[in-house]
């Protein structure tokens, strides 16, 4: 699975997003190894962790963002891919709520 995503604030990275969520989580559910990467590893592969672990582990933009920068300090989404995935936090915040009965917030926190 291959993504060709330009790493500049002027693109649109948000029709991705969900392809790449399901496709990782797909393959985690198989037993299948998964590597997300890029040519720096600072903007565009951490995005699409970022954007995993707040769809399939209910994290928020900051929590995923440290979570990551945990295990790579250089992580840095530029400012149009981390507009995105904030706005796909709220939406996957929105969803969450919906399904639990209208409980927004809930969050999974995960060992640093």
């Amino acid at each position: 699975f291959s993504m060709d995503i330009r790493d500049t604030e002027t693109v649109d990275i948000g029709p991705h997003l969900e392809r790449a969520c399901v496709w990782i989580e797909e393959a985690l559910r198989q037993g299948e190894g998964v590597l997300v990467h890029c040519q720096q590893g600072v903007s565009r592969s951490p995005s699409i962790i970022i954007v995993y672990l707040i769809c399939n582990h209910a994290m928020s933009y900051a929590d995923a963002v440290a979570f990551v920068r945990c295990r790579c300090a250089c992580v840095k989404p530029n400012s149009g891919f981390a507009r995105a995935l904030v706005e796909w936090e709220h939406m996957w915040a929105s969803r969450r709520a919906q399904q639990q009965g209208g409980r927004p917030g809930v969050r999974r926190r995960f060992k640093s």
